[in-house]
């Protein structure tokens, strides 16, 4: 009778060969996970601190050619301010009111923000029985400047946001104003003073801003969204 002969080292090399091979894909597929789970999952810095915002090419190639909105919802209009801030306190139980100049004048506000949320706020105001206006503002997002300033109102409003929560005491700035500080400019942009008004309000923020600087930072969105005023 014959026997088959098995060349035992042959299998063994064999063998050791395919584990190592199972070991390097193992490896490679860990690494490839791990890299891809921190892209997916990794949060902005100081996230905790000020909201997120976009990055300028993000921006640019979000944004092309669109429009912006952005909507106040307002429950008054008035020539003297202890009028507009007696309204804006009999409002505070239920809303965050808020005064803001206007010119000579003063109006008092609801909200700053999205049109579906100002539409919601005004619903809910007109349920009330409470007389309101919207008013909306428009930012032709037609060159890279209007497309940032765009973006430093969104910005600006996320932080406010924040500070309406009813845990939040405080919001940091120091990320907000890199992100601003990181802004391509371009002066060609008729948009550009603004822009840099903008930009320089945003710069002379505290370090640290409480529910006491709310009002404050409306007047700035306000003062810069006038210009974009939707007849």
């Amino acid at each position: 009778m014959k026997y088959t002969r098995y060349d035992l080292n042959k299998r063994q090399t064999n063998g050791g060969k395919v584990m190592v091979f199972l070991v390097v894909v193992v490896v490679i597929a860990l690494t490839l996970g791990t890299a891809l789970a921190k892209y997916l999952f990794a949060k902005s810095p100081g996230e905790q601190q000020s909201p997120k915002v976009s990055n300028s090419k993000q921006i640019s190639d979000s944004t092309k050619g669109e429009t912006t909105v952005f909507s106040l919802v307002q429950c008054g209009f008035y020539s003297k301010k202890e009028n507009a801030d007696d309204n804006k306190n009999k409002l505070k139980d239920k809303y965050d009111a808020f005064t803001i100049k206007d010119n000579d004048k003063f109006r008092v506000g609801v909200i700053i923000g999205k049109p579906e949320d100002a539409d919601k706020v005004a619903k809910d105001l007109t349920a009330a029985g409470v007389t309101n206006l919207k008013v909306n503002f428009e930012i032709g997002q037609k060159d890279l400047c209007t497309k940032e300033l765009a973006e430093m109102i969104n910005g600006y409003l996320k932080i406010i946001s924040t500070l309406e929560g009813k845990d939040t005491k405080s919001v940091k700035t120091e990320e907000f104003k890199k992100w601003t500080n990181s802004l391509q400019e371009d002066s060609k942009s008729e948009s550009f003073n603004i822009f840099q008004s903008m930009k320089k309000n945003i710069n002379d923020l505290p370090q640290e801003i409480s529910k006491d600087n709310v009002e404050a930072c409306y007047n700035t969105i306000f003062s810069t969204l006038s210009n974009f005023k939707k007849q």
